[in-house]
């Protein structure tokens, strides 16, 4: 249950990015999440403010090595 909270944990509209990132990844270390960095990542990536993933649509993508 409590690792759903750290999965379901949605961005704010007045959250900064950096901030919300920092609270994720922060609860992910105190409730000693054995998640692989990759899967942190897509959980911030999934949880995104609406608003956030409508900009970055609009951003060029960057090559993949």
């Amino acid at each position: 249950m409590i690792r759903e909270l750290v999965v379901f944990h949605f961005q704010e509209t007045e959250c900064l990015l950096r901030e919300f990132i920092k609270e994720v990844v922060g609860a992910a270390e105190f409730l000693q999440c054995r998640s692989l960095e990759g899967e942190r990542v897509e959980r911030i990536l999934v949880n995104l403010h609406l608003d956030v993933l409508d900009q970055a649509v609009l951003l060029p993508r960057l090559g993949v090595i």
